[in-house]
């Protein structure tokens, strides 16, 4: 079973959860976005820039538009489609607000580590954005 994956949490709700969560933390700047297939939250927390960026369901996979029956399956109307759709979004949100609120305690909450694991992200320093690829770890030192 997947985290929250029956949630009833909106996605607003979940934006606003991680905002406050990054206010209690220090966070100085908070930004998100989102477009057709991604999301993207961004903040700075003692002069460093972060970027969460969450790759979000696409209406066009088959989970959005067949729905199972034992071995056969049929064709979902567009109101089950999207309902199902929106569900994946809510999931995806509720599962960023916890892994921000579990990276900020590990290091914030910790005196004595100083350092996080970001696991998919993006950091952003005076230089253009820097890409980390697929499966890679930046360490981020908070001093």
């Amino acid at each position: 079973m997947r985290y929250a994956q029956s949630t009833t949490v909106t996605v607003e709700r979940s934006r606003a959860e991680i905002e406050n969560i990054l206010g209690r933390y220090g966070a100085s700047k908070f930004a998100y976005f989102s477009e057709k297939h991604r999301a993207m939250v961004a903040f700075e927390i003692k002069g460093k820039r972060i970027r969460f960026i969450i790759p979000l369901a696409d209406k066009s996979e088959t989970r959005f538009n067949r729905k199972k029956y034992y071995n056969s399956s049929r064709q979902m109307t567009p109101e089950e489609s999207q309902k199902v759709w929106e569900q994946a979004c809510r999931q995806k949100w509720r599962s960023l607000s916890l892994i921000i609120k579990a990276k900020l305690e590990a290091v914030l909450g910790n005196p004595s580590r100083r350092s996080i694991s970001l696991h998919h992200c993006r950091t952003a320093s005076t230089r253009p954005t820097t890409i980390l690829k697929k499966n890679s770890v930046a360490i981020l030192t908070l001093s």
